[in-house]
């Protein structure tokens, strides 16, 4: 399996989706048909598909420098654009509530993407999970060396084990929106990456988006906490299991929905605030509203921004970390794609 993976495309595109009919539900004045934890159970997937994407980039590129450079470039133009527009344009955190400016300090604790760190509100509630992905990849070039050891499943088994604990009583000390708070959920992308190379897959591609609906079941029916750590684990050992997608119009699809997925989750809230709160006519036309908003957003910020700087990054990364000259120069995706 490749970065151009049809299943991890379609495993992104299903989690983008539940977060956006997640607010949909939620702020949409759909109240009654809400689905709770859909969101939720959406962005632990994002952080099982990161941890395998960026394990696949750190396998193609040299050195830890080429992989943070990369990283800047990919996480924050698009968010600090997206915390600009939110504060000039007074955009609430999200449509439930009405706008407050947050303060200086609070202000540039979300363009730093460390409000789990100063305890700072968001300046748009899709934001909470960006600083825990920033602060992940302080330690995945070292899990990926984990990769690297004769046993790498088993110590991998063994840091997902040690780590429940720490996950478990760290939101009773410091809130919920902490690394170790979701620290269990990248380790099982790692645990894929290495068994992607060990298992051949021998179940039906048919079976992979019903499997990742049948963990989210699992998730809402035996989890009532949220915490996702044994969904998240199972996801993870079940990917390297299923062939990959063939019908094209589904490869299509999935791809497009992959390639745009970052400006899709932090566009989206804002697309329902607006057309939710200033359209009027019936729901369907607000839903639809949304979604075209959130399309032509998320299509323009990422070929006029997301992409170019992209590119500078990659250019950047590997002028100061040249990559092995064995291996071609690629670009990778991760939860934030």
């Amino acid at each position: 399996m490749s970065r151009n993976s049809a299943n991890l495309d379609v495993l992104r595109a299903i989690a983008v989706l539940m977060v956006f009919c997640h607010h949909l539900l939620e702020y949409g004045y759909f109240s009654e048909r809400r689905v709770s934890g859909l969101g939720q159970f959406g962005v632990l997937i994002f952080f099982v598909h990161t941890s395998l994407v960026l394990m696949m980039s750190m396998e193609r590129n040299s050195g830890a420098v080429n992989f943070y450079i990369r990283r800047f470039f990919r996480i924050y133009p698009l968010s600090v654009l997206v915390v600009g527009l939110v504060t000039i344009l007074h955009i609430p955190s999200n449509p439930a509530r009405e706008y407050a400016f947050l303060g200086t300090f609070n202000l540039l604790s979300n363009f730093a993407l460390t409000m789990n760190l100063t305890h700072s509100p968001m300046a748009l509630a899709p934001l909470w999970s960006l600083p825990i992905e920033v602060q992940m990849y302080v330690v995945l070039p070292l899990l990926f060396l984990l990769t690297r050891t004769k046993h790498a499943i088993r110590n991998l088994l063994l840091v997902w084990i040690v780590l429940l604990p720490l996950a478990y009583f760290q939101p009773l000390m410091k809130g919920p929106h902490n690394i170790l708070r979701f620290a269990p959920c990248f380790v099982p992308g790692i645990i894929a990456y290495v068994l992607l190379g060990k298992w051949r897959p021998q179940l039906p591609w048919l079976f992979w988006p019903p499997f990742i609906v049948a963990i989210y079941a699992g998730y809402q029916l035996f989890d009532p906490h949220g915490y996702g750590w044994a969904e998240c684990l199972a996801l993870g050992l079940a990917i390297p299991f299923f062939r990959e997608v063939q019908v094209q119009w589904i490869r299509r699809a999935a791809s497009a929905i992959a390639k745009y997925s970052y400006g899709i989750y932090l566009f989206h809230l804002i697309a329902i605030y607006y057309c939710f709160d200033w359209l009027t006519g019936p729901t369907w036309l607000r839903v639809a509203g949304s979604i075209a908003f959130t399309t032509v957003a998320s299509v323009a910020s990422y070929h006029l921004l997301e992409e170019p700087l992209i590119e500078y990054g990659r250019r950047l990364g590997h002028a100061l970390a040249p990559p092995r000259p064995e291996e071609p120069l690629v670009q990778t995706v991760s939860m934030s794609q």
